[in-house]
């Protein structure tokens, strides 16, 4: 029914089958308003009628290339259509069985170096990479660990839906544009009854800024917190707002998140906020790890799901292939300690159970949790290794050491926004919890007996959390559609940049065609080479170009003057898009047209050319490697 209903709308306004879906999903399907809404959109002129369809989406990545599109749109719409014998996902009541997809990126190392820093350009967020690395946030295990570990932030549109939009980057490997993902999210807050636990978890967090600040929340308050949560992870847009953007979303919904996906999420982010002098402003209290404390952990998909927060905004975090065709190598590793080796932090560790007396304050802060208990919790529902020195000796007595940041509000409470707006956020987990508290305050989560190695005498352990790739054929399909299409637009700004290339000659078409190479001069060049400058990089040509007349004529700026090296120059472009790009000589009288030529036979010969310099026939017109020899 759906389907029929996007075709004809589709039809009917010339749309993409994405904006077809939000018309009329906000419409309820009905064909009739979803059109006259079109139709009222594009014809008016105030902002208020900005089409939200087409606000700040990006016009790249690998879902967005031209042979994705349809493919794509059929995958949204067997996602969010076909929850029965979906191939994607597995509905159970409110939890999201994602079968523990992870997408992940193809292998740039293969390709030339100006290939590589394109597809960096289209698909990476450079600036959140490069402000999380200098922070030492991201990436900075690559000095303990392969360099296959490395974790790029993926682009992701900033519309305020930027969670959703990374979290199904980071499964699916493209954007939630229909709000599939947030519509489930907003059930699961609104009706799941796993929410009262994590209301506690949340109103405790809350509750220990809030008393630093000698602040105490009314039981309507409360409510009136809570309401507001729930309320912006609707799918409804911003009230007033231009731009057509979505709610914000915050820590307490990470939390949820992970809940109905049954799935921890790591989030990779800052500690603080810097002024324009890079000097330290106020706390960035989002980063650290969400469990779904609520769900059994052997119910829970054992592989994290990675995004980063900078500059607020998520990106997704994904990893890159490795170049092996080992079945092992799906195998990656994630640390869930900071550089410093203390843990990062547990979101929302703590229930205090429902009949906890929020009016004790003295038994409020006498609760915390230890080290070696959050320890437990990660083995629990994550495969922890420890990859630090340490002894072989098991020992009840970790010592403790405290995770290395604040647990702190993830409302826009009164108090939380008066810490953020002067930088003072306080508190900390604590040191350790007693067994006479976790009776009388409820169950803190569902510790296991793990026993842990000794440490040594270093500061702390290096943890990592281990990462199984597991794929669809989709990603596989929707990846090599993307290089098809990414090789071809990146050759053609390629040939645009060559001086004397004309656009759609037999030359510039040739180059086309045989698409991406690797310079062929034999030095290990990894720099791009086309046919258009026989196989070699531009380097790699210019350099044996002027080396071969160098010896043969003398031919620099040490003998000639700069209009005769000009002039040899030019003739030499003109006569090489004369003749044919072949390794071989010809008549004087003959006037070969350009033909294919095969890039592996050619990169045999072309290896020999620094030894062939000096040797080549006489008196004969020679074409080698792209230019004319008049000898």
């Amino acid at each position: 029914m759906e389907s029929s209903l996007v075709s004809e709308f589709v039809n009917s306004t010339g749309c993409d089958i994405e904006e077809a879906y939000v018309f009329l999903r906000s419409n309820n399907w009905d064909l009739r308003s979803a059109l006259d809404l079109w139709t009222e959109r594009k014809n008016a002129s105030s902002p208020e009628n900005y089409d939200m369809s087409t606000a700040k989406k990006l016009s790249r990545g690998i879902s967005r290339a031209s042979t994705n599109i349809n493919y794509v749109c059929e995958a949204r719409n067997k996602l969010l259509c076909d929850k029965d014998n979906n191939p994607f996902i597995t509905m159970d009541g409110y939890f999201v069985d994602t079968q523990g997809a992870s997408f992940i990126l193809p292998d740039f190392s293969k390709y030339p170096v100006e290939f590589q820093a394109f597809l960096e350009k289209d698909l990476i967020d450079l600036s959140t990479k490069k402000t999380l690395e200098s922070s030492s946030r991201l990436n900075w295990w690559l000095t303990k660990l392969p360099p296959s570990m490395r974790l790029y932030p993926l682009s992701t549109t900033g519309d305020g839906n930027c969670l959703l939009h990374s979290v199904s980057l980071s499964m699916f490997g493209f954007h939630d544009r229909l709000l599939f993902l947030r519509q489930l999210e907003h059930e699961f807050i609104t009706d799941s009854p796993l929410m009262q636990g994590l209301k506690r978890r949340w109103k405790y967090s809350v509750h220990k800024v809030n008393l630093k600040m000698d602040v105490v929340y009314s039981p309507q308050e409360w409510d009136s917190e809570w309401q507001q949560i729930v309320e912006i992870a609707s799918t409804k847009k911003k009230m007033q707002d231009h731009q057509g953007t979505y709610e914000s979303l915050e820590e307490i919904h990470i939390l949820a998140l992970a809940h109905m996906l049954r799935r921890v999420i790591i989030v990779i982010a800052d500690t603080m906020l810097k002024d324009y002098n890079n000097q330290p402003f106020a706390p960035i209290t989002i980063g650290g790890i969400y469990i779904p404390y609520e769900c059994d952990s052997k119910s829970c998909c054992k592989t994290p799901l990675l995004i980063s927060y900078d500059v607020s905004h998520f990106s997704s975090l994904v990893f890159m292939e490795k170049d092996s065709n080992n079945p092992d190598d799906n195998l990656y590793m994630i640390p869930v300690v900071d550089v410093n080796e203390q843990l990062l932090p547990l979101r929302f560790p703590i229930d205090l159970g429902p009949n906890f007396n929020w009016d004790d304050r003295a038994a409020f802060e006498n609760v915390s949790i230890s080290y070696k208990e959050q320890l437990s919790i990660l083995k629990e529902y994550l495969d922890i290794i420890d990859l630090s020195s340490c002894g072989d000796t098991d020992s009840d007595d970790e010592p403790e050491r405290p995770s290395s940041e604040p647990e702190s509000s993830s409302s826009p409470s009164k108090a939380t926004k008066q810490l953020q707006s002067f930088g003072k956020q306080f508190g900390s987990i604590g040191k350790s919890m007693g067994k006479k508290l976790r009776r009388n305050f409820g169950s803190l989560t569902r510790l296991t007996s793990v026993k842990l190695k000794k440490a040594d005498d270093t500061p702390g352990k290096f943890l990592v959390a281990t990462v199984n790739i597991k794929k669809f054929r989709f990603h596989e399909e929707m990846t090599k559609n993307y290089l098809e299409y990414a090789k071809e637009k990146f050759m053609r700004e390629y040939l645009n940049e060559l001086e004397d290339v004309v656009e759609d000659s037999p030359l510039y078409n040739q180059a086309l065609e045989e698409g991406i190479v690797k310079c062929t001069s034999g030095n290990e060049c990894k720099s791009v080479a086309t046919v258009v400058t026989s196989y070699l990089c531009l380097k790699c040509y210019d350099r044996i170009k002027q080396q071969y007349f160098d010896s043969q004529f003398g031919i620099g700026k040490d003998s000639k003057t700069d209009s005769e090296v000009e002039e040899y120059a030019t003739n030499i472009r003109k006569s090489f898009t004369e003749i044919s790009i072949h390794p071989a000589s010809v008549s004087a009288t003959e006037s070969p047209s350009p033909t294919k030529t095969s890039y592996n036979t050619f990169d045999t010969q072309v290896k020999q050319i620094p030894m062939e310099i000096g040797r080549l026939p006489s008196l004969r017109r020679t074409s080698y490697w792209g230019f004319m020899v008049v000898t």
